[in-house]
Parts: structure tokens; sequence; C-alpha cells
């Protein structure tokens, strides 16, 4: 019954990420006479080309730096492709990478709701239960398509490390919004 729910969440999650990118692509391709936009775009799909995960994302994140203003369609394409990559390094237990690779997204991004989920998982899978529990509340409190997710994940982890009770959970979410809401005042 948990292997067939863990399977259906994987299920929904890989959907969400390929509809994702499919609606990145295409919106992508929406012809701009901007010289950026369209250098942008063609650098994009070279970096799509590459299919090892640790070295794409890692080219997706240096582009994401060097072109912080980049167009919105462009970025959309780029988050998308590098939160595909985020759930194959969590596929393949990769932890310290991943945890890497979210560290650097949210130092350029500190408001980037599906990679809070990711760096939960990273930090649950390296050990680190309460700095995972703040990533999951974080992930629960910004919207995204995998806000649900870090919901299911926190509750989880909440529940496992406090013998079966959500009590104080609360308190953690208060916390992890203060948190955000700190992140959303630096940004303006």
């Amino acid at each position: 019954m948990l292997a067939n729910k863990i399977f259906l969440g994987r299920l929904f999650v890989s959907f969400v990420l390929l509809q994702t990118s499919i609606l990145g692509i295409a919106r992508a391709q929406d012809g701009l006479d901007d010289p950026m936009y369209a250098e942008d775009y063609e650098r994009a799909r070279k970096i799509a080309t590459n299919s090892q995960p640790v070295k794409r994302a890692d080219l997706l994140l240096v582009f994401m730096k060097e072109r912080s203003n980049m167009h919105s369609k462009i970025r959309d394409y780029v988050n998308s492709l590098l939160l595909q990559d985020l759930e194959k390094l969590g596929k393949q237990s990769n932890h310290a990478a991943l945890k890497d690779y979210c560290e650097r997204a949210l130092g350029m991004r500190p408001l980037f709701g599906e990679v809070y989920l990711y760096y939960g998982m990273a930090l649950k899978g390296l050990q680190k239960m309460p700095e995972a529990l703040n990533a999951f509340a974080k992930g629960s409190q910004l919207r995204s398509p995998l806000k649900t997710r870090a919901e299911q994940q926190l509750n989880a982890l909440y529940r496992s490390s406090h013998k079966g009770s959500l009590v104080g959970k609360d308190k953690l979410i208060a916390e992890a919004r203060k948190e955000l809401q700190k992140l959303e005042a630096k940004k303006k």
C-alpha cells in the first residue's frame, strides 16, 4: 500500500515536471525579436541536450547566475530543466550533489518554492533532520506545484522525529514564514 502511494506520488511529480518542461519549451519558442532572447534560448537549448543531471544542473545554475535578467519565458524553461535534474538526483540518492545545487539555486532565487522540497530531501538523506524540516516547512508555504508534496514530507518527517505527533509543527511553520518574509523583504 505504501509502495503504491510512493509510486503514485513519484509518477505525479514526474508528470508535473514533464508538463512544466513541455510548457517551458513551448513558451520559450514563442519567437521574440530580442537578440538576447534568441541568444539565451539557444544557450538553454544547448544545455538541455546534456543528459547528465549533475553536469546539466551545473550548466543551468551558471547560466542562471550569468543571466539573472533573462526573459521570463526562458527563465521558466531553465527552471523546468533544473527541476528535472533535481528530481533525478533525488531518485539517484545523490544527496550531496542535490544539496549543493539546491543551495546554489536558493542563493540566486531564495523564494524558489520547488527547490525547497528537493533541498529538504537532500538534507533528510544526509541525516540533517532539523534543517530538512525547515526546508520542507518553507516549501509548504510558498506557491509551487510541489507545495503539497513538501507538506506531505514535512508531516511524515515531523511525525517520525516527534513520536508520531504533530504538536509543535505550527511553531516550525511560523518560523519558516518569518524567514521567508525576511527573504521577500530583502528582494524588494
